[in-house]
């Protein structure tokens, strides 16, 4: 009975917050394919285009000797380098995409309100990922539009999911 009312106080706080833990996870998992989606871009497009590797952008991009024999070791690595060479992971909302797409010559300008949805996913993203939904100084400096002080759960609602959601949809489309 003690578990039983335990999970019973746990589903009630899921309802009353609009599922934000449902919602939260499922954001996590859309962001991981985001990243593996502009990571595929890459790969597949160096695959077709190796010309690519010629270009100014690819000069400073240092790669073992030991992945030069198989197109796909060295192409993967090149991703990797090309990614910590233009510190693509500290990089915010789309700029943490466009600076490897930048390589393969599929960046381009992303309109103001993509941008501003994907580096609020991305915020709301990192929160859940790295601090298990909890609003560090960061989030609260960066998001004040979520009204949320330092310590609280960032809960996410199905309206702000779905604009989260079709926000990654509509970059992917542009």
């Amino acid at each position: 009975i003690q578990s039983a009312n335990f999970k019973a106080e746990y589903a009630a706080k899921e309802i009353d917050s609009g599922f934000a833990i449902l919602h939260a996870h499922s954001l996590l998992g859309l962001w991981g394919a985001m990243e593996s989606l502009v990571e595929d871009l890459f790969l597949e497009r160096l695959h077709a285009n190796e010309s690519l590797l010629s270009s100014e952008m690819f000069a400073k991009v240092r790669i073992p000797v030991s992945v030069i024999g198989s197109s796909d070791q060295r192409d993967r690595a090149v991703l990797a380098e090309a990614s910590r060479a233009s510190n693509a992971h500290l990089a915010l909302g789309t700029g943490k995409f466009e600076r490897l797409l930048e390589y393969v010559s599929l960046s381009g300008p992303v309109p103001k309100r993509i941008r501003d949805i994907m580096f609020r996913t991305q915020q709301v993203r990192n929160v859940w990922a790295h601090r298990a939904g909890y609003a560090d100084q960061k989030f609260v400096e960066r998001c004040p539009d979520f009204r949320v002080a330092l310590g609280s759960r960032v809960d996410i609602n199905a309206t702000v999911f779905l604009e989260m959601m079709h926000g990654m949809h509509m970059y992917a489309v542009v």
